[in-house]
């Protein structure tokens, strides 16, 4: 008996055919077709918040730090978010507000002070912390500095303290040398390497020898703030990212029979602010500096 025939091999054309009416039968799929619309809408959200809503975040904050700046003072102590110098690095076209307390909140409106350090001007360690890619990127251009390079920093009620680059350099993230106490008037100055952190960038600098030094505010100085993932972290960005995956699922199953148009109408706004709220609770995921 003759042997059985081979069947015969799909060609590639034939493949792609097959792979194509999947994917045409999955957008012809009414459920399928809003689940694509509710992924696209939370995409569209994340690349608008990333693109335009943190640049429009740090410039209004900017702006409020800068009115704060220039009135007088409410209070003698220092309250976290407020306004506390004016940092300027002329090499790098460096003109902006401080604010006080290192935070993921204050970073977005410009460098902070780290409270646990002394004040910017004083006797001592004092440590700006700012972003190198988002919000403003006020520290993007850190390692163009090199020693010799001129920085300034002038508190509400001082006269500007002039600090010379002394170093430099890129270290661990876990380095804690940089930020002991000194003798001498010191300025470091922190930011990341990469999007996700990476190592940091330290500027050190030393106040001239003719700088005007200030004392440090009384109870100014409180505990360091401190950048490291948490667990209520981790916990709310699964939240956000399980009601967006929730919302999905709605807007698919969802058996209001509506047009599309009127659908997309009541969903839309749910699902831009899921998005939003997932995109800011991702940030708490990545170092302050970043």
């Amino acid at each position: 008996m003759a042997g059985l025939m081979a069947a015969p091999r799909r060609s590639s054309f034939t493949r792609r055919l097959r792979a194509t009416t999947i994917a045409s039968r999955l957008l012809v799929d009414g459920r399928w077709r809003r689940t694509v619309v509710v992924l696209v809408i939370g995409i569209v959200v994340l690349v608008t918040y990333e693109k335009l809503a943190v640049e429009f975040m740090h410039d209004r904050r900017q702006d409020a730090l800068v009115s704060q700046f220039t009135n007088a003072p409410t209070s003698d102590k220092l309250a976290f978010g407020d306004a506390v110098a004016v940092l300027q690095i002329p090499k790098i076209s460096v003109n902006t507000i401080v604010s006080e307390g290192e935070s993921h909140a204050t970073l977005r409106g410009g460098p902070a002070h780290r409270r646990s350090s002394v004040m910017p001007g004083a006797r001592g360690n004092a440590v700006i912390v700012g972003k190198a890619f988002r919000y403003g990127e006020p520290f993007a251009r850190l390692e163009e500095l090199a020693a010799g390079s001129e920085i300034y920093v002038k508190l509400r009620a001082s006269d500007p303290v002039r600090y010379l680059v002394d170093t430099v350099e890129r270290l661990p993230r876990n380095d804690a040398t940089p930020f002991e106490s000194t003798d001498d008037a010191t300025l470091t100055l922190v930011t990341s390497t990469t999007r996700l952190g990476g190592e940091s960038v330290i500027v050190r600098a030393t106040a001239s020898s003719d700088a005007a030094l200030v004392d440090t505010p009384a109870g100014s100085v409180a505990a360091a703030s401190d950048d490291r993932v948490s667990f209520t972290d981790l916990t709310v960005v699964a939240i956000w990212a399980a009601v967006c995956a929730s919302l999905a699922w709605v807007v698919s199953r969802s058996p209001l029979r509506l047009g599309g148009i009127v659908r997309v109408a009541i969903f839309a706004p749910i699902v831009a602010l899921a998005a939003l709220q997932f995109a800011l609770a991702l940030e708490r995921l990545v170092p302050t500096t970043v």
